[in-house]
């Protein structure tokens, strides 16, 4: 059985719940809001309910600037990998050779977005239709932009919903 040192240095490895990589928002309390809010998180009160975007503003160089304060939220989620090695069933290693890989798929990602397209936004192009997106995918007629993230995008995807993300989230989480 893991340690709970030991299940905090996976989560602080890893980021991806913080990043936007496996997550678009996470929900807080309503009687969070206004601790959140002090810590410097951005708070959409307009959205029901209440949370914030990811990646999160406090999630700089890999690391939370505010995870001893961090919200309730944050700290019960548990990925689905962080729960197969609280529980035994991969060791510490094998599952930071899956964050490394996740983290190098992010990365390779973020390497292949144009200038001022973020994760959150090459989300959305999978979300909606194609005609509302054509500016997206072309900076002019004959130069593809985006195709070279949307890839790495869907392997980082599936990478997410093969570890991290549990099978009755896939669907609707708690946190996008």
């Amino acid at each position: 059985m893991a340690s709970e040192q030991e299940s905090q240095s996976l989560c602080l490895a890893c980021g991806l719940c913080c990043n936007g990589a496996l997550h678009g928002r996470t929900i807080i309390a309503d009687n969070e809001i206004h601790k959140a809010a002090e810590l410097g998180l951005e708070i959409e009160l307009s959205v029901i309910p209440p949370g914030f975007k990811q990646p999160c503003v406090m999630f700089v160089g890999n690391c939370c600037n505010i995870y001893a304060q961090r919200p309730t939220s944050c700290q019960v989620y548990r990925c689905a990998l962080l729960e197969k090695y609280e529980a035994g069933r991969v060791t510490y290693e094998e599952a930071m050779r899956v964050v490394d890989q996740g983290r190098s798929m992010y990365e390779a990602v973020l390497d292949s977005l144009p200038e001022g397209i973020t994760v959150a936004q090459l989300r959305n192009i999978l979300r909606i239709d194609n005609q509302k997106t054509t500016d997206w995918y072309h900076a002019d007629e004959n130069q593809p932009v985006v195709t070279e993230a949307l890839l790495h995008f869907v392997v980082l995807s599936w990478h997410l919903d093969r570890f991290f993300r549990k099978p009755n989230t896939l669907q609707e989480s708690n946190r996008d």
